[in-house]
């Protein structure tokens, strides 16, 4: 049986992308690809969320090639984050503080501008 870091190498291969090319369109580090294409590090449910997203495949389809048994739930879950993830891509940091004070339940403070 192909492992995980085979099957994707040889995808990477397929579209003539590196594993820098990976990592930035899946928003990881090379050195997580790298550990995980040579088996040093197993692939958790989010990296694979993450590699199908910079593979442009469907979730499942990378979980199932990892061994990793997804619920229909779960998979809805991951499906939305990959989607989040993607748009935060072209937020500012103002507002990716915003959206995490939110995301968090917290208010942010607010900030005074002169006399009121």
């Amino acid at each position: 049986m192909e492992t995980f870091g085979s099957w994707l190498l040889r995808e990477l291969g397929k579209r003539g992308m590196s594993q820098a090319d990976l990592a930035r369109e899946a928003g990881l580090t090379t050195a997580t690809v790298s550990r995980v294409i040579n088996q040093e590090r197993a692939p958790s449910a989010g990296t694979c969320a993450k590699v199908a997203q910079g593979l442009d495949m469907r979730p499942e389809d990378v979980y199932k090639r990892a061994g990793i048994a997804v619920s229909k739930d779960q998979n809805a879950v991951m499906g939305v984050l990959s989607e989040l993830l993607e748009a935060a891509r072209t937020l500012s940091d103002e507002e990716i503080e915003e959206l995490t004070y939110i995301a968090l339940g917290k208010k942010k403070k607010n900030r005074r501008r002169g006399p009121s």
